[in-house]
């Protein structure tokens, strides 16, 4: 209990915003050098961070942020926090529900999420915020659970309107075989 609340701490001094191991291209820094801006030099600064032994995201200027992945993994242990009386109120339940709210994808008409930073895959460069199955399925997950404890229909119905995107957008059939777009929804 005293770890938790040690931790819970921490991540309330910083706003429950933080770095991943791919954020590199959030870099203020590498954003001011055009000509770095390829697909080469991106995967390059993206594993460099990423296997670093040292965090040099501060030298880098890579700020903390919220990913909305994270938000919903906060959401569903604050809600089993409550549930086994660890966590005093809904206070925080609701701050985090209002910041998965807040971090939907603006490019799309469903509830859909996307990651807090742009990253570059073998041959795509995906935009921050662009909604993706990852994102999307942690945070319908963590929405599931907080209709369940609330009884409040608007967190089904964004949970269904993201079921609906990954249905519709995402999943796609053909005659041998099935599966999810991914990174995008134009993805093959």
């Amino acid at each position: 209990e005293a770890a938790m609340r040690k931790l819970l701490a921490y991540c309330r001094a910083n706003d429950w915003a933080g770095h991943d191991p791919y954020d590199a291209l959030n870099s203020r820094l590498f954003q001011l050098i055009p000509f770095l801006d390829a697909k080469w030099p991106r995967l390059v600064l993206i594993q460099a961070l990423k296997r670093s032994p040292v965090n040099v995201r501060p030298l880098l200027l890579v700020p903390r942020t919220r990913n909305p992945k994270g938000l919903a993994l906060f959401l569903s242990a604050f809600l089993k926090l409550l549930e086994i009386g660890l966590l005093p109120d809904e206070e925080e339940v609701m701050v985090m529900a209002g910041g998965i709210e807040a971090a939907r994808s603006p490019e799309d008409r469903y509830w859909c999420w996307g990651y807090s930073f742009p990253w570059q895959t073998r041959t795509l460069l995906v935009p921050r915020g662009a909604p993706n199955l990852v994102c999307t399925v942690f945070v319908a997950e963590a929405l599931l659970d907080l209709h369940e404890r609330s009884g409040d229909t608007r967190w089904l119905n964004m949970a269904t309107a993201a079921g609906n995107y990954i249905l519709e957008r995402l999943f796609w059939r053909a005659p041998d075989g099935a599966g999810f777009r991914y990174p995008t929804p134009t993805s093959t």
